[in-house]
C-alpha cells in the first residue's frame, strides 16, 4: 500500500484533530517553511478567518508545519473536511524531515477566498496554537500565532463542540523530546 503525505500548518496540526478526520494519520516530523507566513485570511463558510500560507520573501519569516503519513484512501475525507475547491486548493510541496525529502500535499487558499480583514474564532486560533505547542515549535512562533485578534463564534453549538476537541487535545499524550525538525 502506498503512503500519502500531508503537510499540516493550521487547525490540523495536532494529531488528535487530524485523526478525527483521517484515523490513520501519524506524525512523520516537523518542517520549517522558509519565507512563509501563516495568516488567518482565508474566508471560511462560517464567515471567519482560517489559516493560509503566504509566501513572504521580503520579511523572510519562518513558519512551521507538521508532516503526516496517512492511508491514501482517507485523502478524500480530508479534502471534504477542508472543502477543496471551495476556498482551498491542493498543492504538492517538498518537505525535508531529517535526511529524507518527502513530497506532500497541502492546502492553499484560492485567491478568491482571501480577505485580510477576517478574524479567526477564538476556538479556531486555539486549535492552531495547541498544535504548535504539541509539536514544540519555537516560542517566538507560538507568540506570533497568538498575536492576531480573534472573535467569539456566534454559533454556540459549534463553539462548544470545538472547545471539547480542545479539551481532548490537552489530555492527548505529548511527543517525546528530540524529534527531528
Amino acid at each position: 500500500m502506498n503512503t500519502l503525505y500531508y503537510l499540516a500548518y493550521g487547525s490540523n496540526l495536532h494529531p488528535y484533530r487530524l485523526m478525527q478526520r483521517t484515523p490513520s494519520a501519524s506524525v512523520v516530523g516537523t518542517v520549517e517553511l522558509a519565507d512563509t507566513a501563516i495568516v488567518f485570511h482565508k474566508r471560511s463558510i462560517d464567515g471567519s478567518g482560517k489559516c493560509m500560507i503566504l509566501k513572504d520573501e521580503v520579511h523572510r519569516p519562518v513558519a512551521f508545519g507538521a508532516l503526516y503519513a496517512m492511508d491514501p484512501r482517507e485523502g478524500g475525507m480530508l479534502d471534504k473536511a477542508e472543502r477543496v475547491g471551495k476556498g482551498y486548493n491542493k498543492r504538492l510541496v517538498k518537505c525535508p524531515v531529517g535526511a529524507t525529502e518527502y513530497v506532500a500535499f497541502t492546502y492553499v487558499a484560492d485567491p478568491s477566498a482571501i480577505d485580510a480583514s477576517l478574524k479567526p474564532y477564538h476556538w479556531y486560533k486555539q486549535l492552531v496554537i495547541a498544535g504548535a505547542r504539541y509539536h514544540q515549535f519555537p516560542e517566538p512562533y507560538i507568540s506570533y500565532l497568538k498575536d492576531p485578534e480573534s472573535i467569539q463564534d456566534p454559533d454556540n453549538e459549534r463553539r462548544m463542540s470545538n472547545e471539547c476537541v480542545l479539551e481532548n487535545m490537552r489530555m492527548y499524550p505529548t511527543p517525546s523530546s528530540g524529534r527531528s525538525r
